[in-house]
């Protein structure tokens, strides 16, 4: 594949690029964004399209992972999820959702990375015989420093309050994505 360069400076018209600041793409998957600061290493991204269907008042993956393998342990992620999540309630039940996001280390630890109490998502009382359906697209983004070359995997987990009635949450809902994205930034 070709190598092209783009000069920030010719594309934003201004000033506030220097002519040395640029972005090289070598493949699809790949591309530098060079600065007197750092760069990007790598983007590693993922999409999903498919129901998850949660009942369980423990975590449970929705099947919202991605993994990446920093190149040097100085290195940083950039973790970045946007998840459309609903969740569905029948019967006479008060019910909430929760959420945390874990990364596992190859041959190593498993982190609590982002964590969100219980009851924290979509308080949600029935008042009435009718279902109840609350929909909220989650999203978060933090910066990681893993300290490894190994390969790190982060998995978007949910948890249900209650599992009185129907109830239940549904990530990745049908015909809307789940995009998860992964930036490698280089120390």
């Amino acid at each position: 594949m070709a190598i092209t360069t783009l000069n920030l400076r010719a594309l934003n018209r201004s000033d506030t690029a220097s002519s040395g600041q640029v972005i090289t793409a070598t493949s699809a998957t790949a591309c530098d964004f060079q600065t007197s600061s750092g760069k990007i290493g790598q983007v590693v991204s993922a999409e999903r399209a498919d129901d998850t269907s949660i009942s369980s008042t423990s975590y449970t993956d929705t099947n919202c992972t991605i993994v990446i393998t920093p190149t040097a342990t100085s290195s940083k992620i950039l973790y970045m999820m946007s998840v459309p999540t609903w969740m569905y309630r029948g019967g006479y039940v008060n019910n909430r959702f929760h959420g945390r996001i874990r990364r596992a280390i190859a041959g190593g630890a498993t982190t609590d990375m982002w964590t969100v109490p219980d009851g924290s998502f979509g308080n949600m009382k029935q008042t009435d015989s009718n279902d109840d359906i609350f929909g909220v697209m989650m999203t978060s983004q933090f910066l990681d420093s893993p300290s490894t070359t190994a390969a790190c995997t982060y998995t978007y987990e949910l948890a249900i309050n209650a599992t009185a009635g129907s109830s239940y949450i549904l990530a990745n809902v049908s015909n809307t994505k789940s995009y998860i994205t992964c930036l490698e930034v280089l120390a």
